[in-house]
């Protein structure tokens, strides 16, 4: 039988979802939570809001309220973090109480369960079982006692 060509082993490269990310102006929400931090660096990153990037500097302005949580080694470690997932050398400057109009994590994260606290109050108001109790005892919804459910927690504990 003829010899058979083999084929030449060039280098591997690693999965799609191992390369770095091109960078754009990130959703900084989202961002945080892919970057792999944990702990106090987590905390520090969920209290900042993307500003802007110069060059290799990332900008993020933190809430004056969690300016306790700024250390040297935690910014050094979230600027770790965005080197990694974007693959080139970045540095972070955080600004304390830059008033950016722009959410962080943390922000969000409230708003969103205000949000839905919102939702569920109009919800129970025009639930017809909860109007027939306003309306045979004279009844009204305490809204500071509405507490949002996970269904997927709530279905764990049981």
């Amino acid at each position: 039988s003829p010899p058979t060509a083999k084929a030449s082993a060039g280098p591997t490269r690693p999965p799609a979802a191992a390369s770095p990310h091109a960078w754009q102006d990130p959703d900084w929400c989202d961002l945080v939570t892919g970057l792999g931090l944990t702990g106090a660096a987590k905390l520090l990153a969920s209290n900042c809001a993307f500003l802007r990037r110069e060059k290799s500097v990332v900008h993020l302005g933190l809430d004056r309220r969690s300016e306790s949580l700024l250390t040297r080694s935690r910014q050094d470690a979230i600027a770790a973090a965005l080197s990694k997932h974007f693959g080139e050398s970045l540095k972070v400057d955080i600004l304390v109480g830059t008033e950016s109009g722009k959410e962080t994590p943390v922000q969000q994260a409230a708003r969103l369960v205000d949000e839905r606290r919102a939702a569920a109050r109009v919800s129970l108001e025009a639930d017809p079982n909860v109007k027939a109790l306003k309306d045979m005892f004279g009844a009204e919804l305490n809204p500071d006692s509405i507490e949002l459910v996970d269904r997927r927690q709530a279905a764990n504990r049981e």
